[in-house]
């Protein structure tokens, strides 16, 4: 009976603790990664807005093959969308075009599983001496208590190197592409 009470002590201890994290912890994620590619930004552009062409550079595709995949509106327009589901490292969302501009492109992310939340991430893409630089920004935020999650599984480290990896897949794609 005594060894049911410390744990219960125990048990109880530790949500205490995770709410007071919960306090002090960050609620926004941010997350942001450039590359250079050489090629214009409107080849650039014309690659990370069409999400057909996820299946050519995105880290989240190759991370499941089997992954199903489908798309409604017109591809590469505002208002396109693409849902997912597949193993559990790339999970089940989707994720819709809200601004395309000249060097921008936004979209809002729904993840569904593992986990529930939205993020919105957008690619800026500027124009440089040798082609293009594109910056990926991940934008999020966790509700108290789960922020506390924040604090013990890091976004910037669990994510950064996806987004390093991605950036450097649509570099290689894109270049190989690149008119003679």
């Amino acid at each position: 009976m005594k060894a049911l009470k410390y744990i219960g002590v125990l048990f109880l201890t530790l949500i205490a603790l995770f709410l007071i994290l919960g306090l002090i912890a960050p609620k926004k994620v941010k997350i942001e990664r450039s590359a250079e590619i050489n090629a214009s930004p409107s080849q650039v552009q014309d690659i990370v807005s069409r999400f057909s062409e996820n299946k050519n550079w995105s880290p989240w595709e190759e991370m499941d093959p089997n992954v199903k995949t489908s798309l409604e509106g017109e591809d590469g327009k505002v208002g396109s969308k693409y849902s997912w589901e597949g193993n559990s490292k790339v999970g089940k969302g989707n994720q819709t075009i809200t601004k395309i501009e000249n060097g921008l492109i936004e979209n809002k992310l729904i993840f569904e599983k593992p986990m529930s939340g939205e993020a919105i991430v957008t690619f800026k893409i500027d124009a440089t001496d040798k082609g293009s630089k594109i910056t990926e920004t991940f934008d999020s935020e966790s509700a108290y208590p789960m922020n506390a999650l924040n604090l013990i599984m890091n976004p910037e480290k669990m994510m950064g190197p996806t987004f390093e990896h991605g950036l450097n897949t649509l570099k290689n794609y894109v270049e190989s592409k690149k008119p003679a």
